[in-house]
């Protein structure tokens, strides 16, 4: 795991660790706290790379997606009059449809 955490320049987690919760809450907790408000505008999102085995040879790799609010199209949506409330039912359905498609996707990892 050291040599996958080194290659990739991530954090590692001890799975076998009973306080492996409290490892990766502070990891994940001290990567997401230290660009809090920060705005990130990126076309495609970062892949998340998951070691799937005991000893560091296979990984799962998961690409990541942004389903932020002005990224589905789903910002500020307009109910009057009622031509707006028909784009804004236009837009909601699209980007309920691009979530399906992701949840669609992961759960082909399960």
């Amino acid at each position: 795991m050291a040599e996958l955490s080194s290659n990739t320049g991530g954090k590692s987690i001890d799975f076998s660790n009973a306080n492996w919760g409290n490892e990766l809450s502070a990891v994940l907790g001290g990567s997401i706290g230290g660009t809090a408000g920060t705005i990130i505008e990126e076309e495609k999102m970062a892949t998340l790379l998951l070691q799937v085995d005991a000893v560091g040879g296979q990984t799962m790799k998961i690409e990541l997606f942004d389903a932020r609010s002005h990224k589905l199209g789903v910002d500020d949506l307009q109910l009057d009059p009622y031509t707006e409330a028909q784009k804004a039912s236009t837009r909601a359905s699209s980007g309920m449809t691009a979530m399906l498609a992701q949840a669609n996707q992961l759960t082909s990892f399960i």
